[in-house]
């Protein structure tokens, strides 16, 4: 099903609808473009994002040091109020590379200056962004801030992982950000330095999806 809607415009449109606010499918050497904007990725010469045509994705590799660099930055403007009702949806399809138990990985974050805002939006398994508790496949996974409900839900691999009470530090109400837009592969500490990841897939909604639309986003309906 999403195959069929990605070779058409009715494809955004509907995530459009869906509350969706980013689309990076990273799909090809040079394609670093935002669907929903139409701008692409900055990158910021920290780091690098690099295509692998082996495995058909981009390669990221976290700057090797300095708290709070990052690789790329999509500068759309999204900031906090981007999100009224505190909810959120993020959506990544990732292969990690680095595998240790002290080194930890993170994809996409809204230009955060401490570690819980960093840490909102970055793709999880098994909750958690450490490089050895992931597979060393491709893993498609999900994170839903359901403020609403007072709850937060882990998704992999078309499947549910976890639900949990939510989590203030998560809410984007009370992000703490160095400037607007949403940055890649930005280090929170020292056991983020030069850690390396595949990505490709990522999506960024402001409001709560189901399971169900999930698996159709990610391919499995």
């Amino acid at each position: 099903m999403r195959r069929e809607y990605r070779t058409e415009y009715g494809y955004i449109k509907w995530l459009k609808s869906l509350g969706c606010i980013m689309y990076l499918p990273l799909s090809e050497n040079g394609d670093l473009q935002d669907r929903i904007s139409g701008l692409s990725l900055q990158l910021t010469g920290n780091g690098t994002m690099e295509w692998d045509s082996t495995e058909q994705m981009y390669k990221i590799t976290h700057p090797s040091s300095v708290i709070y660099s990052y690789v790329a930055i999509l500068d759309n403007g999204l900031d906090k109020t981007w999100f009224p009702d505190d909810n959120f949806t993020t959506i990544h399809s990732a292969k990690v590379i680095t595998n240790s138990s002290n080194r930890y990985f993170n994809t996409i974050d809204p230009n955060g200056n401490t570690d819980n805002t960093i840490g909102a939006l970055s793709a999880a398994y098994g909750s958690t962004g450490r490089t050895n508790a992931w597979p060393r496949t491709l893993a498609n996974v999900a994170y839903v801030c359901d403020h609403t409900n007072l709850t937060r839900h882990f998704y992999q691999d078309g499947g549910t992982f976890a639900s949990a009470s939510e989590y203030a530090g998560n809410l984007p109400s009370n992000w703490s950000t160095q400037g607007t837009g949403i940055t890649v592969g930005k280090n929170r500490t020292q056991y983020f330095y030069s850690s390396q990841y595949y990505m490709k897939e990522v999506y960024l909604f402001n409001k709560v999806l189901d399971l169900t639309t999930i698996r159709k986003i990610q391919g499995y309906e």
